[in-house]
């Protein structure tokens, strides 16, 4: 453990100085035999592409254990650092926002008390010189390339005291998660957004339809209607023109705002995009 040192002093100290670093187990294929692991499960079960898809705290997976497949998997601590041993994500890290195992291609770092903060860790993996050093460090020697546990604890890292650690972490954090949320909220405004085209345009159920059916929408410009296609043409908005041909069956979003209307009543044709 590192001895403790002034508030402006920094110090050039390796990983097992300041934490503990393990390793992920195994974890099997998703299939008839092994779905008994993952049945009704809570536990996320994180690799790598969760990690190398995160910012900060790693939100998104898709595999969890049950209790049966957190007795063949190694449980680690909210904020332990995760850290992608292997591919073309080498070096990137995450922190677990929850309890979670951890496959064998992911370090997991644990931060000894007052001695290391765990989102001064995280970015300190961030750092371009940093990452090129472990990427460099991965290729070296061995047959398969990789960021073995041995190569990792050895590695030195240029740190001042715990407090300052933890006002550097705290600070780059904050405008991380001021994205995480943004991006979160994006993702809700897309799942509205998809709601309301199909509930308006594939299930017809928008506001003020008294029993129209598609066969009766008339289209911008006064394009003709024809019995299986819906023509769209010569939209001028600004500096683009548009022209789509459509079969009614297989609408999808299009980039325009106008009003199409039929016997007094108006269907709003909103500015979805993909």
């Amino acid at each position: 453990m590192t001895e403790k040192f002034d508030d402006n002093e920094w110090k050039l100290v390796t990983l097992d100085e300041l934490g503990n670093l393990k390793t992920g187990k195994p974890a099997p294929k998703l299939s008839e035999k092994t779905k008994i692991l993952f049945e009704g499960g809570t536990i996320p079960l994180i690799g790598c592409e969760e990690i190398s898809k995160s910012i900060l705290f790693i939100r998104n997976c898709n595999r969890f254990y049950n209790f049966f497949g957190l007795k063949i998997g190694k449980l680690f601590l909210k904020n332990t650092v995760c850290i992608n041993q292997y591919g073309s994500g080498c070096g990137d890290s995450a922190l677990l926002r929850n309890n979670s195992c951890l496959t064998n291609a992911v370090h997991g770092f644990n931060s000894f008390n007052k001695v290391s903060d765990c989102k001064f860790i995280k970015y300190y993996f961030d750092l371009p010189s940093f990452k090129k050093k472990i990427i460099s460090l991965s290729n070296a020697v061995t047959a398969q390339p990789g960021l073995y546990l041995n190569k990792l604890l050895k590695t030195k890292i240029l740190i001042p005291s715990f407090i300052i650690q933890q006002k550097i972490g705290d600070i780059l954090s904050a405008y991380d998660e001021l994205i995480e949320n943004s991006e979160q909220q994006i993702e809700v405004f897309q799942n509205i957004r998809t709601s309301i085209f199909k509930e308006w345009f594939v299930n017809l159920r928008f506001p003020n339809n008294n029993g129209l059916s598609l066969d009766d929408l008339i289209t911008v410009g006064g394009a003709e209607i024809l019995k299986n296609w819906v023509i769209l043409s010569q939209l001028k908005e600004e500096k683009f023109q548009l022209r789509i041909l459509l079969r009614k069956e297989d609408i999808h979003f299009l980039p325009l705002q106008k009003i199409v209307q039929k016997e007094s009543i108006n269907i709003l044709i909103t500015c979805l995009q993909l």
